[in-house]
């Protein structure tokens, strides 16, 4: 076997950056090729062809072009095959544009018409997560949304409890429980600071048991027994501060429920 000389040498490496460079060709023309794809779904004559076009739009990440030929299929072939799949990638499409009461729309919509389908775990936690996006982040604002993805989550951890879907969720839901837990918190916050105390330990007595959070549950603890000391009920102030004071995990309200503990204290004492 004869040995390569330089000259061979260049030969290959032109070989090898001529197929560098027609690969790079045939992926822009791949591109350039479903770009140019039909947009219109309506110049498509059958469901087999649609759905074709629309999940290659849906691989493509041209979700809106997606979504109009999977509703072409389901409102032009209702007894299409491809109808069901259709549908559910209707919701997909809008969730992933973000569009998450669009999303959660098709969602309920499928779920409706297919009650006993094998995807409503994940359409329910699917529910969940829109409800969930469309909360506000800030404690201090409406919180109905944030309500209604707790009710979905909850509703898919009682119903599907071993799924993966209720182990997915489980982040969620404890987020979407915490801040709730902090709304009612605020509220109660919020009375207190209007010397409104009645309507303050009335928010507190539920939140201190039933709050899902340690630290709400803690804080509700204390501002009760602030609560409590203004109203001169100073046993019940007392024993309110003395429960956030044998919780170590919150050291800050430890000491504040301390020094309230020794000051009442001294007021028991005076004659």
């Amino acid at each position: 076997m004869l040995p390569l000389t330089s000259g061979d040498f260049r030969g290959l490496k032109t070989l090898v950056k001529n197929f560098q460079i027609s690969i790079l060709v045939l992926l822009f023309l791949s591109v350039f090729c479903a770009a140019c794809q039909v947009t219109d779904p309506s110049k498509i004559d059958n469901d087999k062809e649609l759905f074709a076009q629309a999940e290659n739009f849906r691989n493509h990440k041209r979700l809106d072009d997606a979504i109009s030929f999977y509703k072409e299929i389901t409102q032009s072939y209702p007894e299409s095959p491809y109808v069901i799949e259709s549908q559910l990638a209707i919701a997909n499409a809008y969730f992933d544009l973000k569009k998450y009461f669009e999303a959660e729309t098709h969602y309920l919509s499928f779920q409706s018409l297919h009650p006993n389908h094998e995807k409503n775990r994940f359409v329910q936690k699917q529910i969940g997560l829109s409800r969930y996006h469309r909360s506000p982040r800030a404690v201090t604002k409406d919180q109905t949304q944030t309500r209604r993805a707790l009710e979905s989550f909850t509703r898919l951890t009682n119903k599907w409890p071993s799924s993966e879907e209720a182990q997915e969720i489980k982040p969620f839901l404890e987020k979407t429980q915490r801040k709730l837990d902090l709304y009612e918190y605020k509220i109660a916050r919020f009375y207190f600071r209007q010397r409104e105390y009645g309507a303050t330990l009335k928010r507190l007595e539920k939140l201190k048991e039933e709050a899902e959070s340690l630290e709400v549950r803690t804080k509700a603890w204390f501002l009760l027994g602030k609560t409590h000391k203004k109203m001169k009920h100073y046993e019940l102030a007392q024993k309110a501060f003395e429960t956030v004071a044998y919780q170590d995990k919150y050291p800050k309200l430890k000491h504040k429920a301390e020094k309230h503990i020794k000051k009442l204290e001294r007021k028991s004492k005076k004659p």
